[in-house]
């Protein structure tokens, strides 16, 4: 019997080897849906078949894995199209639910409870219909319904209503069998379309990440970290969550939180959802680039415009942690792309391990086998420029960028480290979001302020050495043009509303909540570069840049005309040593 919740390949790759029966009628299914998802997109829409309707209903068929895959295409029209696009977006809310009655079990068994689930909602599970019911009241149709679980709305008896989360019977080896499958499907179509890329790791990351929702507890504790290392931007809020409403560590099935009022993104007037599409990127990305803990799974139906103006992110089963080294080269990234600076962007390509070092390219272009040879780094610069240039929207959609660096491995050798899946994701996710309020949308001039911050606050030695380097002479004398080119970055506003319409939408963000005190808190904690860095860990860098600096040489200047910013910033850097406890 299958038992296992973690994700040991070498064990589930034993498991189903010892039942070739399964993995067989498993392939069998899935050839069969991709079939008549096939045909049903040859017909002719006049013979009235619903083609996106086949192929939610296959994916829905074929279990949890298809439908995240469902999930996250369906806010790429791009990749997909429009009419596929929008029928996979039924996925993200409402997933085919499983049976009721197995849900209630599920509860009941795993809260312990022999009672009735509330007042006149006795299921056939219930041991003893005369105990105290579970809850006030609980609706007895879930009210969404995932991947890997569907969600009812209850109230407990002191009054709070609460989101129900009971997760789907035997999804652990439906999510194991599916990885098996995926893999011989990959070595299979690898073997006659041969390829330099090794696809079978996007396929672990992917089925390890989903074994990791399932531990309901550890999603618990993921959402509280995220509240945590995101408090100092006063727009978002995660439901808290019940654990005397929740299954036992370790083998929980059911997860209560508290219930979130707010809409999704898509529902909201355009002005309304400008201003939450700019909240949503600017809270990923300082995931990406400053905490280094993500939501890995950043799609609508995990994102809502509260009532009261907050940006609620919900499920935190799928997360991820993003090494300093990856933030700083891809903060790097980031400011290239917006300056045009190619070659930065290479060089940062190549500092978080995508492109090789020293660089290689294939001995012949496009062949099938893996011989490389070193080049000059300014080739595949040049290469890098000409191709982003040429592909449409290479230089604002993270979407372009990538399909122009999948056309540059059949001769450059790319490598394909594992965190690539999760930005990748977390970007077109958002870039498919924030193209349907703003079909203008630059997510990388949106990112600017944030690539900055991490660009004068780097965690890693390099980083740090870099920073001093490139600010700092020997002697203590300061390079008074870099360090005002990067705080000028920092300080200028505009950098912070890049973008004409979402420069707008937080123009009516304001004067929307203004003379309002329940939003007043929300406007303070908007990203701002500078907003307490020199008083944090962060901060250490730029620091110990001012500690050392060369004293006579910077009152000399100081003092001049054209130090008359510095000494603004010089104030504010004094009031900030004053307040640091």
């Amino acid at each position: 019997p299958w038992k296992r919740r973690d994700f040991d390949k070498a064990a589930l790759n034993d498991y189903f080897a010892q039942r070739p029966w399964d993995l067989a009628t498993r392939l069998v299914e899935v050839f069969g849906s991709a079939w008549r998802v096939y045909w049903a997109w040859k017909a002719d829409p006049a013979e009235g078949c619903d083609r996106g309707q086949v192929l939610v209903d296959s994916l829905q068929s074929l279990g949890p894995a298809f439908v995240k895959a469902g999930q996250t295409l369906a806010q790429r029209p791009d990749l997909v199209g429009e009419e596929a696009a929008e029928a996979l977006k039924s996925l993200q809310t409402s997933a085919k639910p499983f049976e009721n009655e197995i849900a209630y079990r599920t509860i009941l068994e795993d809260l312990q409870h022999r009672g009735p689930l509330a007042p006149g909602l006795c299921p056939e599970s219930c041991e003893d219909p005369h105990v105290a019911p579970l809850f006030q009241a609980f609706e007895a149709e879930p009210i969404a319904s995932a991947s890997l679980g569907q969600v009812y709305r209850a109230t407990t008896h002191d009054g709070r209503e609460v989101a129900v989360k009971v997760q789907r019977p035997a999804v652990g080896r439906q999510l194991a069998l599916d990885w098996v499958s995926m893999k011989f499907c990959v070595a299979a179509y690898q073997y006659v379309v041969p390829s330099l890329n090794d696809y079978s790791i996007l396929i672990d990351t992917a089925l390890g990440s989903m074994f990791l929702e399932l531990d309901y507890h550890h999603e618990a504790s993921n959402a509280e970290e995220f509240k945590r290392r995101l408090s100092f931007l006063n727009f978002v809020t995660v439901p808290k969550w019940l654990p005397e409403y929740s299954g036992p560590a370790g083998t929980a099935r059911v997860l209560s939180t508290e219930w979130i009022f707010g809409r999704r993104i898509s529902d909201l007037p355009k002005d309304v959802g400008m201003e939450a599409v700019q909240m949503a990127v600017q809270a990923c990305v300082v995931q990406l680039l400053l905490t280094g803990f993500v939501h890995a799974d950043p799609h609508e139906g995990n994102l809502l415009y509260t009532d009261d103006g907050q940006l609620a992110f919900l499920d935190f089963g799928l997360m991820d942690q993003v090494e300093p080294k990856i933030m700083e080269g891809f903060a790097q990234g980031i400011q290239g792309v917006v300056a045009g600076d190619w070659r930065r962007v290479t060089q940062a390509m190549q500092a978080v391990g995508f492109i090789s070092d020293p660089v290689q390219k294939l001995r012949e272009a496009k062949s099938l086998t893996a011989d490389y040879v070193d080049c000059e780094f300014e080739e595949v610069v040049q290469a890098v420029e000409e191709q982003m240039q040429a592909e449409e929207g290479g230089e604002s959609r993270f979407s372009a960028m990538a399909a122009g660096l999948e056309k540059l491995s059949w001769r450059y050798l790319m490598l394909t480290p594992s965190y690539i899946v999760l930005i990748t994701r977390t970007f077109m996710t958002l870039e498919g979001i924030a193209e349907k309020v703003d079909p203008g949308f630059n997510i990388y001039e949106a990112a600017l302020p944030i690539a900055v911050r991490r660009a004068i606050a780097p965690r890693t030695r390099k980083g740090q050495a870099a920073l001093r380097e490139a600010v700092l002479l020997e002697g203590g004398q300061v390079r008074w043009q870099r360090l005002e080119e990067l705080l000028a970055e920092a300080d200028t506003e505009e950098a912070t509303m890049a973008s004409g319409s979402v420069r707008e939408a937080w123009r009516l963000r304001h004067s929307l909540h203004k003379g309002h005190g329940s939003a007043s808190h929300k406007a303070e904690g908007t990203f701002n570069v500078m907003d307490g860095l020199l008083a944090t860990s962060d901060g250490t860098a730029l620091r110990r840049i001012f500690d050392d600096m060369n004293l006579k040489e910077m009152v000399h200047f100081l003092a001049s005309p054209t130090a008359k910013p510095w000494r603004r910033r010089a104030a504010a850097y004094v009031a900030e040593l004053l307040r640091r406890p």
